[in-house]
Parts: structure tokens; C-alpha cells; sequence
């Protein structure tokens, strides 16, 4: 399979698909209704573009930047290790989820995800698609995102009773899920790539 920026946008999807569905399966919500799609239309497209925005910008940032300009000064796991530390810390608005649950966790597989992807593959915009992907199964089937919920309208397409994704400290389920997806894209991505070609890239 040839990755670009729209298989890859839907290799990201599956990933937090597969963490909804097994959150499902455990119980921890069920479906109670569809919200009518004709009506979230103009949402959907609001979100695809703003959750394209923010894979652009982060990559671009992280990937395309920090990686970059670190791989020329630094061996390339310290490089790795300071892109993915600094894209956790510009997570820090949200410093109460990093420091009391496994919400760091998930951000370091994301952004080791992303690393990957972006040099086995030698393109940002595989890197931008899984992000892409990932951010918008995230908001359209997990979590109502910002700014959206602030102006009143709801980017999850599914009704859930209950809902309470948030659980205190390390008992998160939902993060724990979002580590197995991440494990299955990654798993993909190696398949698909393969370890010698990988090896020879990196």
C-alpha cells in the first residue's frame, strides 16, 4: 500500500476507531442513537478543516521543524527524544491530565506515531494524515472539542449514555485504549514498510 496524506488520514481514523470500539465492548458505554447526519454535515466539515489545521501546524512544527533541525545537531534517538518531549510540553494546558493520568502516555504514543511514520515513510504529509485521522475520530466519536462545544455545537455524531470518559488518576480507561490504537497503526505502518527498508531509511 501507498501511503499519502488521505490513507493515511484513515489508517488514523481505524486506530481511535478500534480504542472506541473497545471501549465499547468493555462496557463503558453504550450507543443510544445516531445523530441525524444531515444536520452534522456543516459541523463534519467544520471539524475535518479545523482537525486538518492542527495536524499541519503541530507536524510542520514537531516533525518538520524541531526533527529536523535536532537530526542535524543531535544522533537521531536524541533527536526523537527532544521533538516528542517538547511536543508533550506544548500539551501543557492541560497539565493536570500529564501529571495525575496516563494522558502523557498517550501523547508520547502519538507523537513516536507520528515520528515513525514520518521517517519511514520520508513525508510529512503521511505524518499529517495519521494525525489528521487520529484528531478527528477523537472529536467526532469521543469528545466534543474546543472551540466548537464553546459556541454551542456538538461534534460527536453518536449519542453515549453514559458518558464520562474522564475517570481520576491512572484508572483512564479511554488512554489506555488510545495506547492500543496507536500500537495497531504502528503495526501497520511495519508491515507495511517493512523492518529492512525501515532500517535502511532510518
Amino acid at each position: 500500500m501507498h501511503f499519502h496524506i488521505i490513507s493515511a488520514f484513515f489508517l488514523g481514523f481505524g486506530g481511535y476507531s478500534f480504542a472506541f470500539l473497545m471501549m465499547w465492548v468493555t462496557g463503558r458505554f453504550t450507543i443510544s442513537g445516531i445523530k441525524d447526519f444531515s444536520d452534522s454535515l456543516p459541523i463534519i466539515f467544520m471539524v475535518l478543516i479545523y482537525t486538518l489545521y492542527i495536524a499541519v501546524s503541530e507536524e510542520l512544527i514537531f516533525r518538520g521543524f524541531v526533527l529536523s533541525s535536532m537530526r542535524k545537531l543531535y544522533s537521531l534517538p536524541a533527536a526523537i527524544i527532544i521533538s516528542n518531549l517538547l511536543f508533550i510540553l506544548y500539551h501543557l494546558p492541560k497539565l493536570n491530565h500529564l501529571l495525575h493520568s496516563p494522558y502523557a502516555l498517550h501523547l508520547l504514543a502519538a507523537g513516536l506515531l507520528y515520528t515513525f511514520a514520518y521517517l519511514a515513510f520520508n513525508s510529512i504529509w503521511v505524518s499529517i494524515g495519521l494525525h489528521w485521522g487520529s484528531n478527528m475520530a477523537v472529536f467526532s466519536l469521543l469528545d466534543n472539542t474546543y472551540p466548537f462545544y464553546q459556541l454551542g455545537y456538538e461534534t460527536r455524531l453518536l449519542n453515549l449514555e453514559p458518558y464520562q470518559l474522564s475517570m481520576p488518576g491512572w484508572l483512564n480507561l479511554y488512554s489506555y485504549m488510545s495506547l492500543l490504537g496507536h500500537l495497531l497503526v504502528f503495526v501497520l505502518l511495519l508491515r507495511d514498510r517493512g523492518t529492512g527498508t525501515l532500517s535502511h531509511r532510518l
